[in-house]
């Protein structure tokens, strides 16, 4: 479930990521998905006995996902606040080398000579298999909590689907720090021997583990996709307004000897919006030119009015109220 969730992410980053925007949350779902992938075990044990068959790839799963989420933390914090220097330090290279480094040489000193779906289960009262989840979940815990911290603060001042999705990355954080917290647990509990313990602990992880999922998808998710609906609503609202217009516009043009023809504007518009203030431009033009004799009635005014507030609204969707405009002439 959890690899579905971060694949969804991924094609709606992908599919609702504006143009020449960051990439890095994008990066940073792909790779925790595709270490998330290797997890489901019909996919891994192929996997595994291709590199070896001796756990490579259950290390390689791992870095994939520490490097994802360093680069999750990254591209959060960024988009809302990177000043702080703890922040820093804490979603920092130094300290992802320094994990990776520490992971990298105790799954080295762990005597893992076949292919396991459960690394943990089989090899953890061993102290460097210990070692080597430890590291990665206070890696985690530690990018989560600052990324948390950050979201947290940040709420006071968002509004809209902004509050929301920062909200629920602060959620998703904590339900993450508490996913670690229980692992750590259950690592100390199996290699000293309390498999007691260990085994209430496993009662917690699934939920958090997958709660915390759910809302840091729905929370990195949030944003584009709530851009994308406002922009798709704004512009049905003005390809209305260019349809309301048009009839004024004609008229406009037709009694201006020096108005540019319909079919020319409509082919150097690049877009909606350029055709609608163009054809606002030149209304007015020809409300104010004294040699034209063009005047507008009231409905066609306050749709050129509405028009106008539309295109200075920016995200702000302004929908016609009027059917029709009646050009004066």
């Amino acid at each position: 479930m959890a690899a579905a969730l971060m694949w969804a992410l991924v094609i709606i980053l992908l599919f609702f990521r504006r143009r020449r925007s960051s990439r890095t949350v994008t990066y940073s779902a792909v790779a925790i998905a595709l270490s998330m992938t290797l997890n489901i075990d019909t996919l891994y044990v192929p996997f595994d006995r291709f590199l070896g068959g001796t756990n490579w790839g259950d290390l390689l799963a791992n870095i994939a996902l520490m490097v994802g989420i360093f680069f999750l933390g990254r591209g959060v914090t960024a988009a809302y606040d990177f000043s702080n220097i703890v922040t820093r330090l804490a979603l920092g290279r130094g300290v992802l080398t320094v994990a990776l480094a520490g992971v990298v040489i105790s799954f080295m000193l762990v005597d893992h000579a076949h292919t396991s779906t459960q690394f943990m289960l089989d090899f953890g009262s061993q102290p460097a298999a210990a070692v080597y989840s430890i590291l990665q979940y206070v890696y985690y815990g530690v990018v989560v909590g600052a990324m948390g911290w950050i979201c947290l603060d940040q709420q006071r001042s968002a509004t809209g689907s902004l509050r929301a999705s920062v909200t629920s990355l602060a959620a998703g954080s904590g339900l993450a720090i508490i996913a670690c917290a229980v692992v750590i647990t259950m690592d100390l509990a199996h290699v000293t021997g309390e498999l007691a313990l260990m085994n209430v602990m496993r009662l917690f992880y699934g939920p958090s583990y997958v709660g915390a999922i759910a809302l840091l998808c729905f929370g990195l998710a949030l944003p584009p996709a709530a851009r994308w609906t406002r922009n798709t609503a704004r512009l049905q609202v003005t390809k209305r307004y260019i349809k309301l217009l048009t009839p004024s516009w004609e008229a406009a043009a037709a009694q201006r000897p020096t108005a540019t023809r319909l079919g020319s504007i409509t082919r150097q518009a690049e877009n909606p919006e350029q055709l609608l203030h163009r054809q606002v431009v030149e209304i007015r033009d020809a409300t104010i030119d004294p040699r034209s004799g063009f005047a507008l009635d009231e409905r066609a005014a306050t749709i050129i009015d509405r028009a106008e507030a539309h295109l200075l609204a920016g995200d702000r969707v302004r929908a016609p109220r009027a059917r029709t405009v009646r050009p004066a002439t």
